[in-house]
């Protein structure tokens, strides 16, 4: 089907005939969302949604089923919607925040936070940072098994306690960048999440030629999380190592000591990848993305053969 078919499912979609009406929601959950994404290429979600209440409430799940706020005024906007409209929250399934303050004068913490606490129903967070001023409590957030952040903020204890109601949920972690100032190391951020059992795919970073000593306790760790029987459901563990960007002629990646240290690992446990990565990277796919084109399952995941709720 395609884009110029619009008019004939607009057609079926006309309440003169019960009949047909029926006969489209006879067919599977997954074909009747497909097309209404294609309806929507060539209607208007308020002409889709004034022909019924069903029809209505298939729009709004194709509009909100992924919300991405990538701006101070997208992040104000849907706070006013959480709000003001707690029933639309309600088809949100994956919540995206790429938006980060590039100035001390501006913080919306609270606005996030309230934000992510109204979102019950999320699968999947991402988020460039994980603080505690911007965390709601997650006792409420029964599905939300997947979250992608740059990093956590260093201080150990901070959050007290938000993070670890989700220690029997929490299938798929990314901590996808170095932090720029401190340093946390992964031990201490999964006791954050109270030591999930059930994550089962998780990615760290690491800066090349950085502190050697803290280097040691990363592989010393790396090999903890692999080996020590904490994590007995874990099946992909990715280490992206990032050039840093303080270095005036670094080395190359894979020359760095950290690669060699977790590459001697990795030949040992071959749940242990190792990938050169790039600042910026975690929130790639997000730019121009539009409703209609899904993004419930996650891009990064994918690469690696790893399949999410909703692969």
């Amino acid at each position: 089907m395609t884009v110029h078919d619009a008019p004939n499912e607009r057609a079926l979609l006309k309440p003169a005939s019960h009949a047909r009406s029926s006969l489209l929601f006879e067919l599977p959950s997954e074909l009747i969302t497909k097309i209404f994404e294609l309806a929507l290429l060539g209607s208007k979600p308020s002409d889709l949604s004034a022909l019924s209440k069903t029809i209505h409430n298939y729009v709004n799940d194709i509009l909100y089923r992924v919300v991405v706020l990538d701006s101070a005024h997208s992040i104000r906007l849907f706070h006013r919607t959480a709000r003001s409209n707690q029933q639309v929250l309600s088809y949100v399934k994956k919540l995206v925040i790429t938006w980060q303050s590039d100035s001390a004068y501006l913080n919306l913490s609270k606005e996030i936070r309230g934000i992510i606490a109204e979102c019950t129903q999320i699968h999947t967070l991402e988020i460039p940072i994980l603080e505690p001023e911007a965390m709601a409590d997650f006792h409420w957030h029964p599905n939300l098994i997947e979250i992608t952040t740059r990093y956590m903020e260093a201080d150990i204890g901070q959050f007290q306690g938000k993070l670890k109601s989700l220690w029997d949920k929490l299938t798929h972690l990314r901590l996808a960048e170095p932090a720029e100032f401190g340093w946390k190391r992964p031990a201490d951020a999964l006791e954050e999440f109270g030591n999930p059992p059930q994550l089962a795919y998780l990615q760290l970073s690491r800066r090349a030629n950085a502190n050697q000593e803290n280097d040691l306790i990363f592989v010393d760790d790396v090999q903890s999380i692999l080996q020590g029987g904490e994590f007995p459901s874990l099946k992909v563990l990715i280490v992206s190592v990032i050039e840093g960007n303080d270095t005036w002629k670094p080395e190359p990646v894979r020359e760095s000591n950290i690669w060699e240290m977790l590459e001697e690992v990795a030949r040992q446990d071959k749940r242990l990848v190792l990938v050169e990565g790039k600042y910026g990277e975690w929130a790639t796919g997000w730019k121009d993305f539009r409703p209609i084109d899904g993004g419930m399952a996650s891009e990064f995941w994918k690469e690696y053969g790893v399949k999410t709720v909703y692969s």
